[in-house]
C-alpha cells in the first residue's frame, strides 16, 4: 500500500474514533492556511499569531463550528472535506479579490456577484474561463464520488458529547466577543486594517452578521436635537455657481511612488491645476476598489466606518431609503442635480440609489455616444467632457453635476509585450511589475488629458462654475506606505478650482468632510451633516455625535429631518437623449427599427422577449426576429447585470 493511502486511512480512522479532536486540528490547519493566503507571507502570518494568539484561537473556533457537522453524521469524511473546501474557497476568493482590488473579501461582495459576471471578461482570459470550468466540473465529480464511495463512520455517533462540545465552542465564541468588546466597524478605520488585525475568518463572519449602524445607547429626540446646533448667520451668495464633482477612478500623482522615474510629467494638466486651486490630501475609506464608499462619504458627509465591516451602503440601506446629500441640499437652493458615469448604470445599484440621493437624471455608459475603450475594455474618460457640457446646458438655471470616471480601473496587465512608454526603463521598484505600472501611468496620462479639456471648456464657460476634483482611492497596485514619498495608502488628493476665483487654505480632509468644506468655501452654511461637521469637527464627542446622526437619519426615527421627514425619492431620468421608437419595418431576414437615441447598448424586445440586436446608427437598429401583426416592439437599455434601465415607447406592429 502506498504511503499516501496509509496516511489517508490513518486520518479517516482518527476522524472516525476521535472526531472532535480531529476536527479541531483540521480547523487549526485551515485557519493557518487562510491567514497565509490573506497575508501572502509565512513570516507575517506567524508574527500575527505570536502577537495576537487570542484572535488566532478565535478564528479557529469559528472555522470549527461548521466542521462539527461531521461529528453528527455517518459520512464524516465527506462532510469534513466539503466544509473544508468551502473555507478554502473563501480564502482563495479573498486572495483573488486582494490581488485584483486591493481590499479583502466580505459577505457583501457576494451580493455583487451577479453584477460582476458580465464584467468577468475584463479580468479573465478565455483560457482562464476554460480552466475554471474544467476545475469546477472536476470538483463536482470528485464530491459526488466521495459521497457515494467514501467511508462511513464505524464507531457509534456520540450525539450528546458532540452537542455539548459544539455548545461549548459557540459559547466561547459568543462570550469572547462580548467580553473583549469586539466591534470591528468601530475599532478600525478601514476594512483592510480590520482584516490585518483580527484575521480573515473573524472579519468575514462579522460582515455577515454585523450590518448597518447599531442604535446608540442613549438615542432620543433630546439627544439628536442637541446635536443640531444652529449655524452662524452667514449671507449666502446671491446666486450659487454651478458645482461639479469629478471623482477620478484610482487617480494619484504617480511621482508619489518611490523609485520611479518618468521621461516627462505624466499628468501635466493636473499638476498645473493644483497650483491654481485650493488643495489638500483626502483620507478615503478604501484602497484599490470600493469606489462607491468614497462616493457615499463625499455625497452624504457620512462616515462609512460607522457601518458593518466591508459594507457598501449603496447595496444596503441606500437601496431602500432616501438620505440627505449634496444633491438634495443644492436642489433646495434651486440647482438641478445630474449624475454621469462612463460605466454601467446598474453597477453598485446606482440606477436605484441616485434617486434616493436626489439626482434628477443619470447618464451611465448605456446612454453615451462615440465611445472609445482602452486595451482592457474600460471606457475612456474623454467621453465625459461632452456629457458634462450637456448637463450644464440641459437647464436654464445652475447645476450640480457628479461625474465619475472609470478608465484607470484595475486590473492592470502584467505582461503587455510592448516597450515601456510612460515610465523609464531604469526604474527599480520590487513591489510592482514595470509593465503593470507603465500601463497604469499611461491611463493616468489619458485621464489627465481629459481633465485638461474639461478645464479648458469650463474656463470659457459663461456661468460661474466650481470644479471639485478628487480621487476615490489608490490604484490596485501592490503599494504600501513605505512605497510612497508622502502620505499613506488611504490618502488621495482633492482640488477645488473655479473659473471666477475662490479663497481657501485647503489642507487635509476626510472624504466625508469634503462637501462641508466646499459649501463653507462658497459661503453656504446649510445642511444637517455639513453644518454638524463644520461646527463640531475637533470636539471631544465629534465621532459619537456623527454616528448618532447617521443612525437617526438612516435607521432611526429621522428626528434630524424635522417635521418634513425624509426626502422623497426623485423620478430619476436616464440619459439626456430620449430613446424613441418610430417604426418597425419587416424584411425577409429580420426587422429594421427606426427612431432616435440608439447606441450599442440598445436591445430590441418583441412581446417582452429579448432579441439579438445589431446597432446600425443613432437612428437605426436591426435584429433577426420574426414578427406578427399585433406584436409589441420596444427598445430597452440594459445594465451590466441585465437590469432594465429604461424602455422606449412601444410600437404595435400592424402587419
Amino acid at each position: 500500500m502506498k504511503k499516501s493511502s496509509l496516511y489517508i486511512n490513518y486520518l479517516t480512522g482518527k476522524l472516525d474514533t476521535r472526531p472532535l479532536i480531529s476536527l479541531s486540528i483540521l480547523a487549526l490547519v485551515l485557519e493557518l492556511i487562510m491567514e497565509l493566503l490573506t497575508r501572502r507571507s509565512f513570516i507575517s502570518s506567524i508574527s500575527w499569531i505570536a502577537l495576537r494568539p487570542h484572535f488566532f484561537l478565535y478564528n479557529t473556533l469559528i472555522v470549527l463550528v461548521p466542521l462539527l457537522v461531521a461529528a453528527f453524521v455517518k459520512r464524516r469524511v465527506f462532510a469534513a472535506v466539503l466544509v473544508s473546501a468551502l473555507w478554502l474557497l473563501c480564502g482563495l476568493i479573498n486572495l483573488g479579490v486582494l490581488v485584483f482590488r486591493g481590499t479583502p473579501f466580505s459577505a457583501r461582495d457576494i451580493l455583487l456577484f451577479m453584477s460582476f459576471i458580465p464584467l468577468a471578461d475584463l479580468y479573465f482570459t478565455p483560457w482562464q474561463f476554460v480552466g475554471m470550468a474544467i476545475l469546477l466540473i472536476a470538483l463536482v465529480f470528485a464530491f459526488v464520488k466521495l459521497y457515494r464511495k467514501g467511508p462511513k463512520a464505524r464507531a457509534p455517533i456520540r450525539i450528546l458529547r458532540s452537542a455539548v462540545f459544539t455548545a461549548a465552542v459557540c459559547s466561547i465564541i459568543t462570550g469572547g466577543a462580548l467580553a473583549s468588546g469586539i466591534d470591528l466597524s468601530a475599532d478600525y478605520e478601514s476594512t483592510s486594517e480590520a482584516y490585518e488585525a483580527c484575521g480573515f475568518v473573524c472579519c468575514f463572519t462579522s460582515s455577515i452578521f454585523h450590518t448597518g449602524i447599531d442604535k446608540p445607547p442613549e438615542y432620543s429626540e433630546e439627544v439628536i436635537e442637541a446635536l443640531l446646533t444652529d449655524s452662524p448667520e452667514v449671507s449666502p451668495p446671491a446666486k450659487l455657481p454651478n458645482i461639479i464633482y469629478l471623482q477620478l477612478e484610482s487617480f494619484i500623482d504617480p511621482t508619489r511612488i518611490k523609485g520611479v522615474t518618468y521621461e516627462k510629467d505624466p499628468i501635466p494638466n493636473y499638476t498645473a491645476l493644483r497650483k491654481q486651486s485650493i488643495a489638500g490630501s483626502l483620507e478615503v475609506p478604501t484602497i484599490g476598489g470600493g469606489t462607491v464608499n468614497t462616493e457615499f462619504e463625499v455625497l452624504t458627509s457620512m462616515s462609512r466606518s460607522c457601518f458593518g465591516i466591508g459594507e457598501y451602503p449603496y447595496e444596503s440601506i441606500l437601496s431602500e431609503t432616501t438620505c440627505e446629500s449634496a444633491a438634495y441640499i443644492l436642489k433646495g437652493k434651486g440647482l438641478s442635480a445630474h449624475a454621469i458615469h462612463n460605466f454601467s448604470g446598474s453597477f453598485y445599484s446606482r440606477n436605484i440609489v441616485y434617486a434616493n440621493l436626489g439626482f434628477d437624471d443619470f447618464t451611465p455608459v448605456e446612454y453615451m455616444y462615440g465611445l472609445e475603450y482602452n486595451s482592457e475594455g474600460w471606457t475612456k474618460d474623454s467621453v465625459l467632457t461632452g456629457c458634462i457640457a450637456d448637463a450644464l446646458s440641459s437647464t436654464e438655471g445652475r447645476d450640480f453635476v457628479l461625474a465619475v470616471t472609470v478608465q484607470c480601473h484595475g486590473g492592470y496587465p502584467t505582461e503587455n509585450g510592448e516597450p515601456l512608454s510612460a515610465v523609464s526603463d531604469d526604474t527599480d521598484l520590487e513591489s510592482i511589475g514595470l509593465e503593470e505600472l507603465d500601463y497604469y501611468v499611461s491611463q493616468l496620462s489619458e485621464t489627465d488629458a481629459f481633465l485638461g479639456e474639461l478645464v479648458s471648456m469650463l474656463s470659457d464657460f459663461k456661468e460661474e462654475t466650481v470644479l471639485v476634483v478628487y480621487s476615490d482611492h489608490m490604484p490596485g497596485l501592490s503599494l504600501s506606505d513605505e512605497d510612497l514619498t508622502w502620505g499613506n495608502i488611504y490618502e488621495t488628493e482633492y482640488l477645488i478650482w473655479s473659473n471666477f476665483g475662490l479663497d481657501g487654505t485647503g489642507g487635509p480632509l476626510n472624504a466625508y468632510r469634503l462637501t462641508p468644506y466646499v459649501f463653507k468655501t462658497i459661503g453656504l452654511e446649510i445642511g444637517i451633516m455639513p453644518s454638524y461637521h463644520n461646527l463640531n469637527c475637533g470636539s471631544s464627542d465629534y465621532t459619537q455625535g456623527l454616528e448618532a446622526l447617521e443612525y437617526d437619519m438612516l435607521y432611526g426615527e429621522g428626528i434630524a429631518y424635522g417635521e418634513e421627514g425624509h426626502f422623497a425619492p426623485t423620478d430619476l431620468k436616464m440619459g439626456f437623449t430620449q430613446i424613441r421608437l418610430d417604426s418597425v419595418s419587416v424584411y425577409e431576414d429580420g426587422l429594421t427599427l427606426s427612431g432616435e437615441g440608439f447606441n450599442e447598448y440598445s436591445v430590441v424586445f418583441v412581446n417582452g422577449r429579448r432579441r439579438d440586436t445589431e446597432y446600425v446608427d443613432f437612428n437605426t437598429l436591426y435584429c433577426e426576429a420574426g414578427i406578427e401583426a399585433g406584436d409589441t416592439v420596444t427598445v430597452c437599455q440594459l445594465g451590466s447585470d441585465r437590469a432594465l434601465l429604461s424602455e422606449s415607447n412601444p410600437v404595435v406592429y400592424s402587419g
